[in-house]
């Protein structure tokens, strides 16, 4: 059996989990995993689907922040973006597939506050047992009226010889 499928056995199993209505999804986030569970799944999609972006953006706070850091060639670079500009990123299609498997997570919470570091890998295809590329996260999360929500997320992808060292297992996706 494929690492991968141990999460997803059936690519239309993968594809239900992905693509889950807005209502399904998206009720208030009641625990920052819940939330973080979300997030991964509404960032994943199939080649030429769009992305759910009112659901994505019903994650955030209105005020967040997206940092986006890595390499371009040997520089390396980061990025900001404001709740809207990052939705508006995540909007064209695309030829490939971007399915997203949390393979740790590591979450401090302290009463309406939650600091989350999390591995994320992400494949092109269902079937590939290697990741295009591994990402570590750190999230900030604030519990308002309406559940958890996004007040930053700063993501990273390094180089391919700079591994990200996790206890997670490749593959085997975080529920």
């Amino acid at each position: 059996m494929h690492i991968f499928s141990r999460y997803f056995p059936l690519p239309s199993r993968l594809a239900g989990a992905l693509l889950l209505s807005a209502a399904t999804l998206c009720p208030a986030a009641e625990t920052p995993q819940a939330l973080l569970q979300q997030l991964w799944a509404l960032s994943s999609h199939g080649p030429n689907q769009a992305v759910n972006l009112s659901a994505l953006g019903e994650l955030f706070h209105e005020d967040a922040v997206v940092f986006g850091g890595g390499y371009r060639g040997d520089a390396p670079r980061v990025s900001r973006s404001s709740k809207a500009e990052f939705l508006k990123q995540m909007a064209p299609l695309s030829a490939k597939g971007f399915y997203e498997c949390e393979i740790e997570r590591q979450v401090l919470l302290h009463e309406r506050f939650a600091t989350v570091y999390s591995v994320v890998e992400t494949r092109s295809t269902l079937t590939q047992a290697k990741p295009d590329f591994v990402g570590a996260n750190s999230l900030q999360l604030f519990k308002t009226e309406q559940g958890w929500k996004i007040l930053s997320l700063y993501y990273f992808v390094g180089k391919r010889e700079a591994p990200v060292t996790s206890k997670g297992e490749s593959g085997v996706c975080l529920r």
